[in-house]
């Protein structure tokens, strides 16, 4: 309508789709995980499928292009819990999207909430093509691909280790070429570690590093919070006793404890990259599972 009758060109202005629902600064998101719009995936692959769309909507119509907003604004300081520090931030480098400078100028109605001051982060840090942590994400390359073409990048899947940081042996006999602090136990030596959900998050493409919501999900696909994990070991003792190990979390003591402490430790991984969960291993008594 606004070229056709009144042969004005069009832009589109302020638009992105979403990285991933956690939210990174403390200051809500503008969209998340229970907004009303749900068109698009939560990762980097939804971020260029709205943009797609939006593009090819764009020449249908005539249009001029669009702007992505704002591919960078993400946290001073990662992690819902330091909203203080981002807070601070804002109010002496401008890091957030408002400040306590606003006040009086914007409404207190945007300014504050249940009496306590809203400003410091922002509620877009999950639109950004990097995340959290600052790192570039498989989207930022979006640009680039729609003028160009893409070229099918190489994959590469991670391999799952766990991290020894205690054992567990209430009976106190002597071990004989036991597990000790420490030590790493690959997946494959434990009974179902992953479920297929989440084994296939283990794969993506070259040089890049796995985003939050994948970690996250890869430990939620993981026993080790409400049911153990089951080694396929068979020790024995010097008196010729079987045993084999159980596995816990060592962190966490629900499954989003456990999600976000797993991101924490892999934070940086990049597909391909070793990742690591630490546990606890309980000596129990009896050979393990076939």
């Amino acid at each position: 309508m606004a070229k056709e009758e009144f042969g004005k060109q069009v832009v589109v202005l302020e638009t992105g789709w979403i990285n991933n629902v956690r939210d990174s600064d403390g200051t809500g998101n503008s969209i998340g995980a229970d907004s009303e719009i749900q068109a698009y995936s939560h990762d980097p692959q939804g971020q260029v499928d709205a943009m797609a769309d939006m593009y090819k909507a764009l020449i249908a119509q005539g249009g001029l292009g669009g702007f992505w907003w704002e591919p960078a604004w993400i946290p001073v300081k990662a992690g819902w819990e330091n909203w203080q520090y981002n807070k601070d931030a804002s109010d002496k480098y401008g890091t957030g999207w408002a400040s306590q400078y606003a006040v009086g100028y914007a409404p207190d109605s945007v300014m504050y909430y249940n009496g306590e001051p809203t400003w410091g982060g922002s509620t877009w840090d999950n639109v950004a093509l990097f995340d959290d942590q600052g790192h570039p994400l498989q989207s930022l390359k979006m640009y680039n691909g729609f003028l160009n073409g893409y070229e099918t990048p190489q994959n590469l899947t991670s391999t799952l280790a766990f991290k020894i940081t205690k054992v567990w042996n209430s009976d106190n006999v002597a071990l004989q070429n036991g597990l000790a602090e420490g030590d790493l136990v690959s997946a494959s030596d434990m009974i179902d570690p992953l479920t297929s959900d989440a084994t296939a998050l283990l794969s993506g493409a070259a040089d890049t590093t796995m985003s939050q919501s994948t970690l996250e999900a890869i430990a939620k696909g993981m026993g080790g919070i409400e049911t153990a994990l089951e080694g396929k070991t068979t020790y024995y003792t010097e008196n010729g006793d079987a045993y084999h190990y159980v596995y816990w979390f060592t962190e966490g003591n629900t499954a989003d404890q456990k999600a976000w402490n797993f991101y924490n430790d892999n934070q940086t991984a990049k597909y391909g990259d070793k990742l690591i969960a630490n546990v606890e291993a309980t000596v129990t008594w009896g050979a393990a599972q076939a």
